[in-house]
């Protein structure tokens, strides 16, 4: 049973991050009037977000650092690593901290923060509580 299980949450988690651009390890620069469609993962290096891009899904950083300066339409979940929200960051999800920093500059259109102690991704979220 545990290995179907496994098996079954390695398989949702491919699942959710396919439509996700991932940026790993390099440095990553989304341009003024520059949007990503979906969901944008930050896993370690260091990304800026210029004033004026859009990401229309979610932001996930695990590990690295972002300067995020742009407008995000979804949630954004750090699960290491920093973030540091300019003046003209807008962020209309939920920001969720798992472990990591965040900044917050004055000017910037950001919720407050949510400290978690562990979250799954929704897709596998979802799974689990339907087992």
């Amino acid at each position: 049973m545990k290995t179907s299980l496994s098996v079954a949450l390695i398989c949702l988690l491919a699942l959710a991050l396919a439509s996700c651009q991932i940026v790993s390890g390099d440095f990553y620069r989304l341009r003024s009037g520059q949007t990503v469609s979906g969901p944008l993962m930050v896993s370690g290096g260091s990304s800026i977000l210029e004033p004026g891009s859009r990401v229309t899904g979610s932001l996930w950083v695990s590990g690295g650092s972002v300067q995020a300066n742009g407008s995000i339409d979804g949630d954004v979940r750090i699960t290491g690593g920093s973030i540091n929200f300019g003046s003209s960051a807008v962020v209309l999800g939920k920001v969720e901290l798992t472990g990591g920093s965040v900044n917050i500059s004055d000017g910037a259109s950001v919720p407050p923060v949510q400290y978690n102690i562990f979250r799954l991704p929704a897709p596998i979220q979802a799974y689990v509580d339907s087992i």
